[in-house]
């Protein structure tokens, strides 16, 4: 393979190599949670556990490591959450539609979440508020937030 061979003759090739193989892996994990697809997801989960020990995260690795053994292990112990992530692509969340649509879990929390907390009418836009009205904006944000079918 003219890849192995460039590695072994050069160092920067086989730095290079090395570099794109890790970058592909970040690209792959970004598409399967934007097109939902869940075998793709656990393919690039299972590709970034040595990055994660690569660069430190010790924790990381091995939560992921976890996690791959309990998601490859999904369709045996829950056949019914398997069939909804791998049929329907409900891993990632979805706002729209559209096919390239999907968000992380936490990017969707700070999307929604977190954007109706800063912005105007939200908590923390003006001075400070009493802790009756702090609590009966979170007591109610959920249905603020609640996502509703479109009217037809």
């Amino acid at each position: 393979m003219l890849k192995c061979q460039m590695s072994d003759q050069s160092r920067t090739a086989k730095l290079w190599l090395q570099f794109m193989y890790k970058v592909e892996t970040v690209r792959t994990f970004i598409r399967a949670e934007r097109t939902s697809n869940w075998n793709l997801h656990v393919i690039a989960t299972t590709r970034m556990l040595n990055l994660f020990a690569a660069t430190g995260h010790l924790n990381y690795a091995k939560c992921a490591r976890l996690y791959v053994q309990m998601m490859t292990e999904l369709p045996n112990s829950h056949p019914w959450l398997y069939s909804q992530f791998s049929d329907h692509g409900f891993h990632s969340v979805r706002r729209s539609d559209r096919y390239c649509a999907g968000l992380l879990t936490d990017l969707a929390i700070e999307q929604v979440l977190m954007r109706s907390l800063k912005s105007r009418g939200g908590l923390t836009h003006g001075r400070g508020f009493p802790a009756n009205v702090r609590l009966s904006w979170i007591n109610t944000m959920h249905q603020c937030a609640s996502v509703h079918p479109a009217m037809t």
